[in-house]
């Protein structure tokens, strides 16, 4: 298990690669040819409102720690009709998060709903994200964050974990 440390927290508010608008986003990613991984509630919302439908969804039923709209439940309920269940809480990265989300790399496709906090499951996505893959988180009020899959992801996921607390 891994904790986030108050240095970390203030190198991620950075995005970690590019960031998008949400009208640039899509279409981007329509036209990319690449499987995609989207980590948020929000931001996996609006894609498959967009018409992007992402491979693997990984999403807490949370956005800035208040519970997300109906909407966005609604939407995610239907486009993840069974997820995988587990336990992740703020500010940390379990080995059973670890765990799930190497699992639908390998498998290619599913979901993940995170009781807890699923923000840092970017990193995990990103150490497991292949050349076809991109990783897209949400940057509150700011847009979405892609971040190509490959081995420059790895090694950025690698040296961000490297800097959290073992637990």
């Amino acid at each position: 298990m891994y904790a986030i440390t108050d240095n970390l927290r203030a190198k991620l508010k950075e995005p970690l690669g590019t960031l998008f608008p949400d009208a640039g986003l899509h279409p981007y990613l329509k036209s990319s040819g690449r499987k995609v991984c989207a980590v948020g509630d929000e931001c996996a919302y609006r894609m498959i409102m967009a018409g992007v439908k992402p491979e693997i969804v990984i999403f807490d039923r949370m956005t800035k720690r208040a519970a997300v709209h109906e909407g966005v439940r609604g939407a995610l309920s239907s486009y993840c009709r069974n997820p995988l269940r587990v336990k992740n809480p703020a500010g940390m990265i379990t080995g059973e998060l670890e765990a799930a989300v190497a699992g639908l790399f390998q498998k290619g496709s599913g979901c993940i709903e995170v009781e807890g906090e699923e923000d840092l499951a970017t990193l995990v996505a990103m150490r497991c994200a292949g050349e076809s893959w991109l990783v897209v988180y949400g940057q509150p009020d700011a847009g979405a964050v892609v971040v190509m899959g490959g081995q420059a992801a790895k090694s950025k996921a690698g040296e961000m974990l490297a800097g959290f607390e073992k637990k």
